[in-house]
């Protein structure tokens, strides 16, 4: 697979994975109403020497943070004080999946350069509370993997070209099924099923319960990214800047929208859809007609997708080292992050206790808030 596709899909996997499925929690919406005062506040600094790749997931109690060289930290959501930190002996190459009670990252074995690849990559199942493993089960090697949750299932979607459905509390294989193609937009889940877009230029459903397809339309480019509006309804955005309300029931496009480049990531809120693209803009799109409510040029390239609740969006700039926060209303500029010499890695950030903003830099990981930080 082209590992410049698949890290871009690894590194928003958190984004796209946030609508709720049983069992599983990624972000939530926030409850605070936007006022004029409304600013972005520093709660605490989470340092890490190293700057490679951090994978974040939260269940608003712990933040669990995954480096690529192979370390999973969890810290406290509130204060930022160590939980625990595991070494899992390998590099990361997922992102975290969270349920109830573990989380769940998968790892390769390290190699030299010129060394062949391994046979297997492995998934395991991790404590919550301790970072002990419970599990682990060898997968045929992927170089990269992307993982959500359905029906009390893990899901892993590797590079190899399949995907796999394990049980949660015991790593048992229920089903495996082909991808179709290579992943060109990342999985997406609703209650009863996985959507995904792939490099044969198509979008594919398939049943979370049996890994059967349910649902597969050609599109004319690559498609690159996925959202689900209401039952039966789904928002595709592909390489060219096309967006697309298809019912699924038919495979007709409800109505199409263009931008001026291709789409990194949609997302939905009580405002509309809100849309990143390539050329620099964010937009808020009707959901009912495809018209644009809103829509604001940014500083640069926003690679990996916005946070999104119904109250405002939260971008990270490509290779700009600032931050903004927007009002979902009016695509009005609340606040913004001073840019310094500190390096923001450009990833859509975590929600955390419906007002913390949390997201990765080149040393570490920080919080900030709408509302105030509450430590008690």
């Amino acid at each position: 697979m082209n590992r410049h596709i698949l890290r871009h899909l690894l590194l928003h996997a958190v984004t796209l994975l946030t609508l709720v499925f049983p069992g599983f929690s990624l972000q939530l919406s926030s409850k605070d109403k936007l006022s004029p005062t409304v600013s972005l506040n520093k709660c605490w600094a989470y340092p890490i020497e190293s700057v490679q790749y951090k994978f974040l997931a939260s269940d608003n109690q712990l933040i669990f943070i995954a480096i690529e060289d192979g370390s999973v930290h969890a810290i406290d959501s509130k204060t930022s004080g160590s939980i625990w930190t595991t070494d899992l002996g390998g590099g990361i190459v997922s992102n975290i999946a969270i349920n109830e009670t573990n989380i769940f990252v998968a790892t390769n074995p390290l190699a030299g350069k010129d060394a062949a690849a391994p046979e297997a990559s492995i998934l395991r199942s991790l404590s919550k509370k301790t970072g002990i493993t419970n599990w682990s089960i060898r997968l045929p090697f992927s170089a990269e993997m992307v993982l959500g949750g359905a029906r009390g299932r893990i899901i892993a979607a590797g590079s190899e070209g399949t995907i796999t459905a394990l049980d949660n509390k015991t790593g048992n294989i229920d089903w495996k099924a082909p991808l179709s193609g290579q992943l060109s937009a990342a999985l997406y889940f609703s209650s009863d099923t996985i959507t995904y877009g792939t490099d044969q230029n198509e979008i594919v459903s398939i049943s979370a319960e049996t890994g059967e397809r349910i649902f597969r339309r050609p599109v004319k480019f690559r498609p690159t990214a996925i959202a689900y509006l209401s039952e039966n309804k789904i928002v595709t955005g592909d390489e060219r800047g096309n967006v697309a309300l298809i019912n699924t029931l038919n495979g007709q496009s409800v109505w199409e929208f263009k931008s001026g480049a291709g789409i990194s990531a949609i997302s939905t809120s009580g405002s509309g859809l809100v849309v990143t693209s390539l050329d620099n803009f964010i937009y808020m799109i009707s959901p009912k007609n495809g018209d644009v409510i809103w829509k604001r040029r940014m500083p640069g390239r926003i690679l990996h997708g916005v946070l999104v609740t119904d109250n405002f969006v939260f971008a990270l700039i490509y290779g700009e080292s600032s931050a903004y926060l927007i009002d979902t209303k009016k695509g009005k500029l609340i606040d913004q992050l001073v840019q310094t010499d500190k390096n923001y890695q450009n990833r859509a950030p975590l929600l955390v206790n419906d007002s913390n903003i949390v997201f990765a830099t080149a040393d570490g990981v920080e919080s900030y808030s709408v509302s105030g930080c509450h430590f008690q």
